[in-house]
C-alpha cells in the first residue's frame, strides 16, 4: 500500500468519526423569547420544511449555555468534515492519475459502503492484452 492509499484510508476513517460526532450533537440554534418579562430559551431547528422550537429552560440557566457550546462544537466538526471530504476527493484523483503508470489499461471501480464504515477505492487492473 503506497502513501496515497494510506492517506485515503486515514481520511475515510476521519470522515466516519466526524459523522458520528456530528450526529451525537444537537443541530439548530438557541432562540430566546420573552414572556411576561421573563426570558426563556428554545432550541430552533428545521424539521422538513418547518422550523421547530423545543423548550430548554430559563435563558439565565446553565442548560442553554451548555447546548450553545455543543452547537458550536457541531459546527467545528462540520467544517472539519468538509475539509476531510475535499482532501479525500483530491487523494482519489491522485490515485486515479497514478494508475496508468501501474498498468497500461485500467478500470476504476469506486465501491462505497452505504453507511461509510469501510470506504475504499478498489482497482481492477487488466493486462494490455485483456486477460485478467
Amino acid at each position: 500500500m503506497n502513501l496515497l492509499e494510506r492517506e485515503y484510508d486515514r481520511l475515510a476513517g476521519l470522515i466516519v468519526r466526524y459523522r458520528k460526532a456530528i450526529n451525537a450533537l444537537p443541530r439548530g440554534s438557541i432562540s430566546e423569547k420573552t414572556l411576561r418579562a421573563r426570558r426563556y430559551a428554545y432550541l430552533a431547528r428545521r424539521d422538513g420544511g418547518k422550523v421547530r422550537f423545543t423548550y430548554i429552560g430559563p435563558a439565565d440557566s446553565a442548560k442553554p449555555v451548555s447546548i450553545r457550546n455543543r452547537i458550536a462544537a457541531r459546527r467545528v466538526f462540520e467544517a472539519l468534515l468538509r475539509a476531510a471530504r475535499k482532501s479525500h476527493e483530491e487523494i482519489q484523483k491522485g490515485i486515479i492519475r497514478a494508475a496508468p503508470k501501474i498498468a497500461a489499461r485500467r478500470e476504476p471501480i469506486d465501491l462505497l459502503n452505504r453507511n461509510f464504515r469501510h470506504v475504499r477505492l478498489v482497482w481492477h487492473l487488466k493486462r494490455v492484452n485483456g486477460s485478467s
